[in-house]
């Protein structure tokens, strides 16, 4: 048996757990950061509104990672027998690359939605990261991002939304036959 078949036949027997470790060693960070974000907020005062800033778009990039990891398997169950090899998303990669990567993706629910709200995030980011000095004074930089902990929250909830329908098609194409055929003759 081929090595493409090895992998792909690894993954049907436990897919969230090697999903979820092609995403993340350990989601603990990700909480940390998060819980660092809410601590910057309570500070009340611009530094910490733009710390959050930062962090919660950290944590986009994350979740747009993951969607694409669990997209990118489906599309892999969808079309087998034939290969697909996707791009590999690191922690290096740019949040540009991956909103294009999941932009002409599959479709899910969601998609549509977190897509505009990373863009919102992403736009903000780079509002805040790169002409800071030059465009606003301190009441400026807190009324901007008064809501930044809601725009994160509603990423989150929609990230949920998105997951959920990815693993339920993951599931369904895990039934056609070409896959159970599969299963049954490693």
């Amino acid at each position: 048996m081929d090595s493409y078949k090895e992998e792909l036949i690894k993954y049907l027997k436990n897919t969230e757990g090697h999903l979820m470790a092609e995403w993340t060693r350990d989601t603990t960070p990700l909480s940390e950061l998060n819980a660092i974000a809410e601590d910057s907020l309570e500070r009340k005062n611009p530094e910490g509104h733009i710390a959050a800033l930062f962090i919660y778009h950290q944590l986009t990039f994350e979740i747009i990672r993951s969607l694409l990891i669990h997209a990118n398997f489906l599309i892999k169950l969808c079309l087998f027998p034939t290969k697909f090899c996707p791009k590999k998303y690191s922690t290096d990669s740019k949040f540009s690359e991956l909103i294009n990567g999941l932009k002409y993706s599959i479709n899910f629910k969601g998609k549509a939605i977190i897509l505009s709200q990373a863009d919102k995030i992403n736009r903000l980011r780079n509002e805040f990261g790169h002409r800071i000095i030059e465009n606003y004074s301190y009441n400026d930089i807190e009324k901007k991002l008064a809501n930044i902990k809601a725009i994160h929250e509603d990423i989150f909830k929609t990230w949920l939304v998105c997951l959920k329908d990815l693993t339920s098609l993951i599931n369904q194409a895990k039934k056609r036959e070409v896959i159970i055929k599969l299963l049954k003759n490693k």
